[in-house]
């Protein structure tokens, strides 16, 4: 278990409450859909299990490179299904 501090706990909810704001921000001006590509789809499915923790400082910068660049169109205001 990773034990942090309240100031790393409390910049790591900065980070995340910045990243999602960021992402709300922009999704008017993003395109509703934006097709994963195959080296990141490669990336994801085909990485092992973790068997420790990793750094959350890391996770979030992983969830912001791979994850949030590739909505799935349901956060747009141009999708209607």
């Amino acid at each position: 278990m990773l034990d942090l501090t309240p100031d790393q706990f409390r910049e790591l909810g900065y980070r995340a409450v910045d990243m999602i704001a960021n992402q709300l921000a922009a999704v008017r001006a993003a395109p509703t859909r934006r097709p994963v590509p195959d080296d990141v789809r490669q990336q994801l499915t085909n990485q092992p299990l973790p068997q420790t923790g990793r750094d959350p400082g890391e996770l979030l910068q992983a969830v912001a490179d791979l994850i949030l660049p590739y909505p799935m169109g349901n956060n747009s205001p141009r999708f209607f299904a």
